[in-house]
């Protein structure tokens, strides 16, 4: 203090005001003497804090009481709430439910039903609602017995029944032996109510025997079947005398006509020649087939069949129904609906061809059709041309004995992105001549070309799926669709990420490219020292993310062998086909990028 007062005296007498003397003096021993006067100050505690009574420091709130803050004390629980460790405010109890006394610290607390009620199933009822509760499932559970008991039935089959229960149930409706119009399994049980002397029993394993034949599976039985179809075939028509079947039997004819149509029609048109066909039947028997119920058609289950698929099970199955010697008629109608299908198909046929004709490669289609331009070629060809052009070497590749561990060109057997089939190989054959640098493959482009532009938006998508999981939500749409940007996070840092799509190979650029593995022309001359490889836009390209079972193997295999680089020597003669395995036909085989994607990170 003695200090102070100097100081102020020493502050008088330069000059200084007296308060101005005084003020300068205290500010600077607060500064300097903060750690004295600091626990002078009181204790504003914040919620959920206790401060101690001499307002030194704040403390947590203790369990069972809870503290608003500032300088107030705690207060305890009240009776229907409780309060943890630090609480600022007191925790209602769930509904209806109160504690024992005031000061409780969990929740478990809470176990006392207020107001009267009853604590039933973890909840507070009324007395009212418990009787309601206990009297009506007693109600309801004498009324489900035999609901259970068939609900743990239908849980224990296993799917292939449950899908052929329903195709039964389908069928059943499809060819009118339903219960409700009579008919019964030999494992059902008639209603109490029902006339049992015009029920008709009809075998489950013949039923079942039907349905596996909509489904389309082979293990069918044709002898359950012919006893489904004879067992039809005796039922009287209640409804007319006019018609020798009843309407079972020729909903029946009309279910197995639907089916062979299905089998053998190419593109699965349901409708066209079974009605144009009836139209020339004649017979009271089947007159009511095509005035049935159109709308309880039954699915038979194609889907997952092509076209040999079907065909086979119809060869297989089909010609062996006794149906077909049974009624003469409906093998007639057959007969009659083959042969609309052989015309339809001529006619599809026809047009592929005039399409596959105007597509690129269609020329040389045309000049295959004249065979004395073929024969020609024949004649002027070598003895043995085309094991220099298409080398041992790919054609072992095609010996599946010999497929390399990664796929290495387009038609190998895991990638098909081309497909060459043993006409091609005859029709290249007859086309090669020495004088030939390369053979045009236009159908082999097309085809890669096809391929391409089918995966190019799975290209897209995939690498759209690697990274939204990293976006912020920011995604910016560039005109054109072929840029995105995304704001994206990666290891913390966020930033924008913008993803390119280069466009697909167009079928120009991959003819272009057959030049650079094509084999060398013939010359009498030494062989010329290869020149340098051109630059490729392939070289030049990001590198590609393929994700496609198609190319995604065979993108990896381009780089390391660089098929770029590979440029055609002028002058030189064949080279051995282990030493240019990339010179085998078709050559379009080697183009590898015709889908390409890159990223570019700012």
């Amino acid at each position: 203090m003695d200090a102070m007062m100097g100081a102020s005296a020493l502050a008088k007498s330069r000059g200084d005001k007296v308060y101005d003397a005084m003020f300068n003096v205290a500010c600077q021993w607060v500064q300097t003497n903060m750690d004295t006067w600091k626990h002078w100050i009181p204790a504003i505690c914040p919620p959920g804090m206790l401060a101690d009574p001499t307002l030194s420091f704040c403390s947590p709130c203790p369990a069972g009481s809870f503290c608003v803050g500032g300088t107030e004390g705690s207060q305890l629980c009240p009776i229907d709430s409780f309060c943890p460790a630090k609480s600022s405010s007191p925790i209602k109890c769930r509904g209806g439910y109160v504690t024992d006394g005031q000061g409780h610290t969990q929740e478990s607390d809470c176990t006392v039903c207020s107001g009267g009620k009853v604590d039933l199933n973890g909840g507070c009822w009324s007395l009212d609602v418990v009787l309601v509760v206990i009297l009506v499932p007693i109600f309801v559970l004498l009324l489900l017995v035999g609901q259970l008991t068939r609900f743990f039935t239908r849980s224990s089959s296993s799917a292939e029944e449950k899908k052929l229960a329903k195709m039964v149930k389908s069928l059943r409706a499809r060819l009118h032996i339903t219960r409700k119009e009579g008919f019964l399994l030999n494992t059902e049980k008639a209603d109490m109510w029902a006339d049992r002397e015009k029920l008709v029993l009809i075998d489950k394993q013949s039923m079942e025997s039907a349905a596996r034949l909509a489904m389309m599976k082979r293990e069918f039985d044709e002898t359950f079947f012919d006893s489904f179809c004879y067992s039809l075939a005796r039922i009287q028509d209640k409804d007319s005398t006019s018609h020798l079947f009843s309407i079972q039997y020729m909903s029946l004819c009309n279910w197995i006509l639907e089916l062979c149509q299905q089998l053998l029609e190419y593109n699965l048109d349901f409708s066209s020649p079974l009605k144009e066909m009836s139209n020339h039947m004649s017979g009271s028997q089947h007159a009511l087939v095509e005035n049935l119920d159109r709308a309880q058609h039954i699915s038979v289950l194609l889907v997952d069949m092509n076209q040999e698929e079907r065909y086979r099970f119809f060869e297989d199955k089909m010609p062996r129904l006794s149906i077909w010697n049974d009624d003469v008629t409906l093998f007639v109608k057959l007969k009659n609906l083959v042969a609309e299908i052989c015309r339809k198909l001529r006619k599809v046929s026809e047009a592929q061809c005039q399409a596959i004709l105007k597509e690129p490669g269609g020329e040389l289609l045309l000049e295959l059709a004249d065979a004395e331009d073929s024969l020609k070629l024949n004649e002027n060809a070598p003895s043995d041309p085309w094991s220099s052009y298409s080398s041992s070497f790919m054609e072992g590749l095609r010996n599946v004995d010999q497929i390399p561990e990664t796929p290495l060109r387009q038609d190998d057997a895991r990638v098909q992105a081309i497909r060459v089939s043993e006409e091609d190989v005859k029709e290249a054959r007859a086309l090669f001549t020495r004088s030939c640098q390369c053979l045009p493959e236009h159908v082999f482009v097309a085809q890669l070309h096809a391929k391409a532009t089918t995966l190019a938006e799975t290209f897209r998508e995939s690498l759209l799926l690697l990274l939204l999981p990293h976006s912020t939500g920011l995604v910016v749409q560039h005109a054109g669709g072929e840029e995105v940007t995304l704001r994206c996070r990666f290891e913390g840092e966020e930033d924008d990420v913008t993803v390119r799509y280069a466009r697909v190979k167009s079928q120009h650029r991959m003819r272009e490219k057959l030049k650079e593995f094509a084999p060398p022309a013939p010359a009498s001359g030494p062989p010329a020292a290869a020149p340098a490889a051109a630059a490729d836009d392939v070289d030049n390209a990001p590198p590609a993310l393929a994700t496609s079972p198609a190319l995604s193997d065979v993108s990896h295999a381009a780089r390391s062998v660089n098929v770029a680089a590979i440029s055609r020597l002028a002058s030189a003669s064949f080279v051995a086909p282990a030493c240019r395995p990339e010179a085998a036909w078709p050559l379009a085989a080697n183009i590898v990028d015709p889908v390409r994607l890159s990223v570019v990170c700012r």
